[in-house]
C-alpha cells in the first residue's frame, strides 16, 4: 500500500490489527477489511474483490477451529472455490494470499510455505522476552525447486517505564 496500491485484507477470525498494520507500513486507507462471519462469506467477499480488479494484493485469512482439519474444512471451502479464485487472481493481476494453520489450496497454489511453530527468544538478566525466532520452509513451487528453507526473526521493541 505504500506505493499507492489497494490491498484488501479478508477474515472470519478478527484477527486483523490495525495499528500493528500500520506500523509495519501499511497505508489503512488504501486498505479494504471485511470481516466476514464465516468461510463461505469470506470466499464470497475474497472472489468479489477480485472481480473488482483494483487490489494488487489480497489476503484471505481463515482459521480452523479447534480440532478440524483440512478434510473436514473442504466442505465449509468448497473445493470449487479455489481454481476460481485462482483464475479470478490471474485475471485481475492481484496476489492472492491464504493464510491458515494448513495447507487448504493444495495444487492450485502457486507456492506454499510452512511457518514452522516460533520460539520465543528471551535475553537479559532477568530474562525478558524480546521476539520469536522460527524458520519458513518453501513446500511447493509451481515454476521451481522446493524445499528451501530460511530463518525468521522478529523482534519486540518496548520501552520499559523509566528507561532512557
Amino acid at each position: 500500500t505504500r506505493a499507492g496500491a489497494w490491498a484488501g485484507w479478508i477474515e472470519c477470525s478478527d484477527a486483523f490489527d490495525p495499528p500493528s498494520a500500520a506500523s509495519a507500513g501499511a497505508a489503512l486507507d488504501r486498505t479494504l477489511w471485511v470481516r466476514a462471519p464465516g468461510v463461505r462469506e469470506a470466499l464470497r467477499a475474497t472472489e468479489r474483490l477480485l472481480e473488482a480488479k483494483g487490489f494488487s494484493l489480497i489476503l484471505l485469512a481463515l482459521s480452523l477451529p479447534a480440532g478440524k482439519s483440512a478434510r473436514h474444512h473442504e466442505s465449509t471451502a468448497p473445493f470449487p472455490a479455489w481454481p476460481r479464485l485462482r483464475k479470478r487472481a490471474a485475471e485481475s493481476h492481484t496476489a492472492l494470499v491464504v493464510l491458515c494453520d494448513q495447507r487448504l489450496v493444495g495444487t492450485f497454489a502457486d507456492l506454499a510455505f510452512e511457518l514452522a511453530r516460533p520460539k520465543p527468544r528471551v535475553e537479559g538478566s532477568p530474562a525478558l522476552f524480546t521476539g520469536l525466532e522460527g524458520e519458513v520452509t518453501l513446500v511447493r513451487n509451481r515454476l521451481g525447486p522446493t524445499e528451501a528453507r530460511i530463518s525468521l526473526a522478529v523482534a519486540v521493541g518496548c520501552a520499559l517505564p523509566g528507561a532512557a
